[in-house]
């Protein structure tokens, strides 16, 4: 039986929450096929949940007055870009955001888009995706390859001179086709 493929990158649908009850989906992070701690645990959602995270799961607890879905970033660093903090700082893995900066207007974002063929730019390597709503241009946004309809590797990127306040531009290694998935992480501020 060939290994499980590695998985560094997720983001996972929280619904149905219910207020001080406990809820756990697996993040499918891993290794070849070892299941692996997130680095990085990032909600969608400034404040009202309490989440953790282990080898296999994410945990998200609804907390009062809180919305009851969630979406959850996962992320385990690749082993080039992984260092293991000296000290106390160890302890801090994984590092749960959880969202907004002493009221700077921070306001971290991630979500799966899927390619419909009506964005300006389809047919060409270089296509422009909707964001939610940003006050500002000051953010960083990152796209990562969540699924390919014929299961090509695709590398995406960013390219800052196409962030706009509602749209960013998507450059693929391959045209993006219809039914395709990318991985979409917004962090910065509004």
């Amino acid at each position: 039986m060939p290994a499980q493929a590695t998985i560094l990158k997720n983001i996972l649908s929280f619904t149905g929450l219910v207020v001080g009850v406990p809820t756990s989906l697996p993040h499918l992070l891993n290794v070849n096929g070892t299941g692996v701690y997130p680095d990085i645990v990032l909600p969608d959602i400034v404040g009202g949940f309490t989440i953790t995270a282990d080898a296999t799961t994410v945990t998200v607890t609804r907390l009062t007055g809180s919305p009851s879905a969630v979406d959850v970033y996962v992320e385990r660093w690749h082993t080039i870009e992984y260092v293991t903090p000296p000290g106390e700082l160890a302890t801090k893995i994984p590092f749960v955001v959880a969202g907004g900066v002493g009221g700077s207007g921070f306001s971290p974002s991630a979500f799966v888009y899927d390619v419909t063929g009506s964005e300006p730019g389809f047919g060409t390597s270089l296509i422009t995706i909707p964001i939610p709503a940003r006050l500002s241009t000051s953010y960083i946004a990152l796209a990562q390859n969540g699924g390919r309809v014929d299961d090509t590797l695709v590398m995406y990127s960013c390219p800052v001179s196409g962030y706009t306040l509602a749209t960013i531009q998507i450059q693929a290694t391959q045209e993006p086709a219809i039914g395709d998935k990318i991985l979409v992480f917004i962090t910065g501020y509004v």
